[in-house]
């Protein structure tokens, strides 16, 4: 860290032409800033720049005058248009240099896959002469940690590598921790992730401003995921034991205000919070969906032992389906439609005659962006439970979304459904995914 800094700061550099073009989005910079915000360490500015070396050395310039640590996101492969190693050894004053412990985990890496290693791969070795590769386990490039000279001496630049895949693993196995020992402060970071449904953005914020505004360490973050809302609590200290008490009055405080919307303490998707407990419970499970396309089962499926509880999934998109496979009326759809309380609950009823299931769950909808009629818009979701508590029915509005939107918010209000009825709590008949939330006091 540079003398004068008394608080470091960071920047973002996210390499690739194609985030420029649109046909890629950046959830890497998405993802670090969430971590950085979690370290206390300040992000100011974050620069998008193509595969271009003469433009990446201009915006690590411009960032490494502003900014103690410079992360980079991309251009580390093999190919032509990867060129941010160069980059790299012309502004940290670090000439490229074959390293030979990179050069030994890449020939390892394809004589493990069997394969012949093209020789542009051998690119990935070339490290800046005194700084370090961070190993990489899901892909070829690695990761450098890059301590700058000259001008620059003092900053840092850590640079990733593009795919997801590669990037996220590496940030949490690899960098976080290097951060920890260097920047000021305790070096043990606990974070814990509370997850929630039913609450809109801007009811939630007026629900636990108060708690933001007062959180440094222990820190309160909120993300809203279009499906659901994510409560991030962090803390610092010089132990684990030490930073979960730190968390725990403020933890307390947050859990107390969220009562009846929060389904998982711990960052479980719903799919296994509800597999936990029809596991638990001994419970077994069966779908019928029309407008998720089998967006559930596909979900619920995810969860590993998945097989020990759910029983059977079924897609009755026409009509003639919901006939043939669930014994929907004839007359229930010329009357009240496919989309609609009476058929959701036909269609409920109709999977738990066919299967040997302790809960049957249905899903009819208007997913769009074609299909609306008066009365009927886009988005308008039937949700009908036959349990062992006899059948619930919801209805949903899942208004401004486009199709992708309507059929996300379906599947996630299913499996709350499916949730509330698991812990004996019988849901409002009109649901309301981004529900509101009194505000305190």
């Amino acid at each position: 860290m540079p003398e004068h800094a008394a608080a470091p700061c960071a920047e973002i550099i996210a390499i690739g032409t194609e985030l420029l073009l649109g046909t890629l989005v950046d959830s890497n910079s998405a993802l670090l800033g969430r971590e950085l915000a979690g370290l206390g360490l300040p992000l100011y500015f974050k620069q998008v720049v193509g595969d271009n070396q003469q433009r990446i050395a201009q915006a690590l310039e411009q960032a490494l005058a502003r900014a103690d640590i410079v992360f980079t996101c991309g251009g580390l492969g093999p190919t032509v248009d990867d060129v941010t190693r160069p980059a790299l050894a012309a502004v940290s004053g670090r000439p490229l240099a074959e390293h030979p412990a990179a050069l030994k985990a890449l020939m390892a890496r394809f004589a493990r896959a069997k394969r012949a290693m093209p020789p542009n791969n051998l690119s990935q070795a070339l490290v800046p002469k005194g700084a370090l590769p961070i190993p990489n386990a899901h892909g070829t490039a690695p990761g450098l940690w890059v301590p700058c000279l000259g001008r620059h001496k003092g900053r840092l630049i850590v640079a990733l590598p593009g795919p997801p895949s590669e990037f996220a693993p590496l940030l949490s196995s690899q960098v976080i921790p290097r951060l920890l020992k260097i920047l000021p402060g305790p070096a043990t970071l606990v974070a814990e992730r509370l997850l929630c449904y039913g609450l809109g953005e801007s009811s939630f914020d007026m629900a636990i401003r108060d708690l933001f505004e007062a959180s440094r360490n222990p820190a309160v973050a909120m993300y809203a995921h279009g499906t659901h809302t994510e409560i991030r609590l962090t803390a610092r200290a010089a132990s684990a034991a030490k930073a979960r008490a730190m968390m725990r009055p403020l933890k307390a405080a947050i859990l107390k205000r969220l009562e009846g919307k929060l389904f998982s303490e711990t960052g479980e998707p719903l799919e296994s919070v509800v597999g936990g407990l029809l596991k638990q419970a001994k419970a077994s499970l069966a779908l019928a969906e029309s407008c998720t396309g089998g967006l559930v089962a596909s979900r619920i499926t995810s969860v590993p032992g998945a097989s020990a509880w759910f029983k059977s999934g079924v897609v009755t998109y026409e009509n003639a389906a919901k006939i043939r496979l669930l014994g929907v009326p004839l007359f229930v759809l010329e009357k009240s439609g496919a989309v609609s309380k009476e058929c959701s609950l036909a269609m409920a009823v109709g999977l738990a005659r066919t299967q040997d299931a302790d809960y049957c769950l249905a899903i009819t909808g208007i997913a769009g962006p074609d299909g609306a009629s008066e009365g009927k818009p886009v988005g308008l979701v039937h949700l009908a439970l036959a349990g062992p508590l006899g059948v619930w029915h919801q209805e949903y509005r899942f208004l401004g979304s486009d199709r992708k939107g309507v059929q996300a918010r379906a599947a996630q209000a299913a499996l709350w459904l499916l949730y509330c009825m698991l812990i004996n709590k019988k849901p409002p008949e009109i649901g309301e995914d981004r529900g509101q939330m009194e505000p305190k006091g």
